[in-house]
Parts: structure tokens; sequence; C-alpha cells
């Protein structure tokens, strides 16, 4: 019998590594959480364009902010925030061009 394991349970080693400095384990993690980004960001937006873009400042923000995940949460949870957090940008600037 196999036992299931959630979601991120697998994300949670590369996680711990990435933000001890593995700089492998960061590109694993993003290369695997882009997709997830992606399908978030054309969900909210509903342009492969901007989605495009939104998952390319998703995964900088996830570079720069992962120090910052502290495990309280699932990591996919806190990936979401980040994700709604870069859309919102998006949104924001396109309010500012439209105006």
């Amino acid at each position: 019998m196999t036992t299931s394991h959630p979601p991120d349970d697998d994300l949670d080693l590369l996680v711990r590594r990435a933000q001890a400095g593995d700089a492998e384990a960061f590109d694993r993690l993003a290369a695997r959480c882009r997709d997830r980004i992606y399908r978030w960001a054309l969900v909210r937006i509903g342009d492969a364009d901007e989605a495009d873009d939104v998952t390319q400042t998703g995964l900088v923000r996830l570079a720069t902010h992962l120090d910052r995940y502290d495990g309280r949460s699932r990591f996919t949870t806190w990936l979401y925030r980040v994700t709604a957090n870069a859309a919102g940008g998006w949104f924001r600037r396109g309010a500012a061009c439209a105006s």
C-alpha cells in the first residue's frame, strides 16, 4: 500500500535546500512551480502574453522572497499569494496606464 502525500511534501525539501543557498535546488523549484504560476496568472488575467509576464515577475519574487517563507502555511499557498501579488501589480499598472 502506498501512502499519498500532500502535493507540497516533495516541494518542501527543495524549498529548504533553496533557502539554504542551494542554486540547483532553487532552479528545480522554480522549474516545478513555473507552470503552476502561469496557470494561476492566466486564470486571473485571461491573456497568455500578460500571464507570461506575471509568471516571470512571480519567479523573480520567488527568488527574492523565498527567505520569507516560514512554513506556517503550505508552500503552494504562499506561492499563490506571491503570484496574486504579482498579478495585482499588473492590474495596478494597467489601471494607471488606462487613466
